[in-house]
């Protein structure tokens, strides 16, 4: 990294050159791919516990689409790819909370100006709290920024003509065609399950085949493919056939793997991801506060830079600044006012002090952890923070200060008071979770932006607009993938299939453990086996570190949580991941002056785009079939086959499944005739 480092101090565009970066088609552009990369992701957030960095494949789209115009730079590029990136950051920011307003029934849908007030107020907030950090975070060399670095180098290469713009339409093609195939027309299966009986034993198993998550598997490599593969083993392979014995089942396998055993393990994989997403957070706050110890000790002693910034230096004005924070002020005063009158009842003066730490504390806990979020983004990148970790921390920690300031008497003797001071936290958490989720993704803009020479004042502008265009949309997203599919176990009507609902674990999880803390009923035994799970792989950690090798807890929460449909194909992905890893290392060992880490790394680029085609286009097909689904109000509606063709269905999806997995295989590890 410190080869990296050296050479991104040298921005692409010099500060002395100023070159058009706010234009009208980059605006429009920026917005168009924010609402498309936001829908996408919302789709596989709520399906599969996870989201992908978009900033690289809207600044290879970006790039693409601005070759058609005679007059387009370097900067123009990067506005959009900052832009478009918002939605996919707040999208995420939102999936991990609001969903679980569903859960505790204090929704019945998604009220539309509710959640585009909420997404408004913490996606700009997340903006504001990123401008006093950018400058102690990007000139700290200690932070090697990975999918900061990766971004710039893309929109380095775009300065040079070189583009994998091929690699990311062929993946959205194949992805929606496929998806369609599967969802749509039902030719082919998108997952298939076998339970059986063994004595009072239910054994069996089951694979997915989402061209989506087997690319996302790819994507977030095999480290976390493999931990949650652990977790596939430890709670379908072992806990599911235990759990059927102490509880003596009767009926069918298929009932019980799919009814109360798939209940129980979600409760064993939310104690597994409750306590290792809060050793996480604990095991980041020496870190992160030594980190950032350090770089304000080192911003002291910087004072001409503060003094006289340069184009390359200068952020949004103070008085921009003040004025955005006073309307965002406001803004969250009167919504959660609002929300408290109908939530909690209250006297005028104790309503007041209720609302007043409500306020203060979204403010307080959104710039915390929106900087914990950003030095974390500078240290393991995007995709790999902890974010749900941070957000349960901050849902626990409110909570139990509410109940401080709501007092004993509240609780007493009153009939639904547990309801609304969950509601309460969870739409603070949300404002929090999106501010969080929007800073994490602007310091990786903005060191992408350092590197190419952007103005950071115009990419913060570029962000509020992405935020803002971005919050108009989602919730009507969420409405229709909830109607279409139901989220979390809760369904629009009844009678809708359960094994196409989507999961939103991290919003079921909250939903859980906020109710939890205010009416102390958790289903005990299963979350302490979840957190004996957790300690004996946080405890393995310290052996395994010996031999070079790392399980991620909260990814082990994740497999044993998950419904094997969603979790089966990342794993699948992320052992591709593998195999082209040990190819290029072996090409390395033989031919080293010729296959450099640069060469290397061009050819994996083209396989990641290619995945992230894969992605978009299947996640899009899924909004997309959502319309006819939510309107018919059945997924079946438009199936060209019978039930009898499911068997042949299967076998079809498992030769496309290898298909796609050789394919991206072929794309990173194909060589030239002179590289053989």
């Amino acid at each position: 990294m410190k080869g990296e480092d050296i050479e991104d101090k040298k921005p692409l565009i010099s500060a002395e050159t100023n070159l058009p970066e706010i234009t009208i088609k980059a605006v429009v552009l920026g917005i168009i791919l924010a609402l498309v990369l936001a829908a996408s992701n919302a789709y596989l957030g709520l399906k599969a516990g996870t989201t992908i960095s978009a900033s690289i494949p809207a600044a290879v789209i970006s790039m693409g689409i601005l070759k058609f115009f005679r007059r387009s730079n370097v900067l123009e590029n990067n506005i959009v790819q900052t832009a478009a990136s918002a939605g996919e950051a707040l999208v995420a920011g939102m999936i991990y909370m609001i969903p679980a307003l569903l859960v505790i029934s204090y929704w019945k849908s998604f009220h539309y100006w509710d959640s585009v007030i909420i997404a408004s107020l913490g996606g700009v907030i997340g903006v504001l709290c990123s401008i006093p950090i950018r400058r102690i975070l990007l000139n700290n060399p200690q932070l090697p920024f990975p999918e900061g670095v990766a971004i710039g180098h893309v929109l380095k290469a775009s300065a040079d003509n070189a583009t994998g713009m091929g690699a990311l339409v062929h993946g959205g093609i194949v992805g929606g065609i496929i998806s369609f195939a599967q969802s749509g027309l039902k030719v082919l299966s998108d997952s298939f399950a076998k339970w059986s009986s063994m004595g009072s034993y239910v054994v069996g198993g089951g694979m997915g085949f989402s061209p989506a998550l087997i690319a996302a598997g790819y994507i977030i490599g095999v480290r976390v493919g493999m931990s949650i593969l652990i977790g596939i083993i430890a709670g379908w392979g072992i806990a599911m056939p235990i759990l059927s014995h102490v509880q003596g089942f009767t009926g069918a396998a298929d009932d019980f793997a799919n009814g109360a055993g798939r209940t129980d393990l979600r409760y064993i994989g939310l104690g597994v991801m409750l306590l290792g997403g809060i050793l996480t957070l604990f095991h980041f706050l020496k870190p992160f506060y030594m980190g950032l110890k350090q770089m304000l000790k080192s911003n002291k002693t910087s004072p001409t830079l503060a003094q006289k910034p340069i184009r390359t230096e200068l952020d949004m004005s103070k008085k921009t600044t003040r004025w955005i924070g006073v309307i965002s002020f406001v803004g969250l005063f009167f919504l959660l006012r609002y929300h408290l009158h109908e939530a909690i009842p209250l006297g005028t003066a104790h309503s007041m002090l209720v609302l007043a730490f409500c306020v203060v504390f979204a403010f307080i806990a959104s710039f915390v952890f929106s900087c914990l979020c950003g030095y974390f983004a500078g240290l393991v990148g995007s995709t790999n923070n902890p974010l749900s970790a941070m957000m349960l921390g901050s849902l626990i920690i409110g909570s139990f200060l509410l109940i401080i300031f709501l007092g004993s008497d509240y609780f007493i003797g009153k009939e639904h008071s547990n309801f609304g001071p969950a509601a309460i936290m969870i739409i603070l958490s949300a404002i929090i979770s999106c501010a969080a989720a929007i800073t994490t993704d602007t310091i990786q803009d903005l060191k992408a932006g350092k590197m190419v020479g952007a103005t950071p004042w115009k990419q913060q502008v570029m962000l509020i607009l992405g935020v803002l265009a971005s919050a108009l949309v989602i919730p009507l997203i969420l409405e229709l993938l909830f109607n279409a599919y139901g989220m979390a176990g809760v369904y629009p009507r009844p009678g809708m299939d359960p094994s196409q609902s989507l999961s939103a674990p991290q919003a079921a999880m909250m939903a859980i453990v906020t109710e939890a803390v205010f009416t102390h009923q958790l289903p005990w035994p299963l979350l302490w086996a979840g957190f004996g799970i957790a300690l004996f792989f946080l405890m393995a950690n310290h052996f395994l570190k010996r031999k070079g090798l790392h399980v991620i807890v909260l990814a082990i929460g994740l497999g044993i949580y998950l419904p094997l449909d969603a979790t089966t194909p990342m794993v699948l992905g992320s052992f591709i991941a593998y195999i082209v890893t040990l190819f290029y290392r072996k090409k390395h060992l033989s031919r080293p002056s010729f296959f450099t880490n640069t060469r290397i790394e061009t050819h994996k680029q083209k396989a990641l785009l290619l995945a992230c085609g894969l992605v978009a286009g299947s996640a899009l097909m899924g909004v997309i079939l959502a319309i006819p689904f939510a309107l018919s109000e059945s997924t079946d509606v438009l199936s060209i086959i019978s039930a009898t063709f499911t068997p042949y269905a299967i076998g079809l999806s498992i030769v496309v499944t290898v298909g796609l997995l050789y394919w991206l295989y072929y794309a990173a590890c194909h060589c030239a005739p002179d590289e053989k």
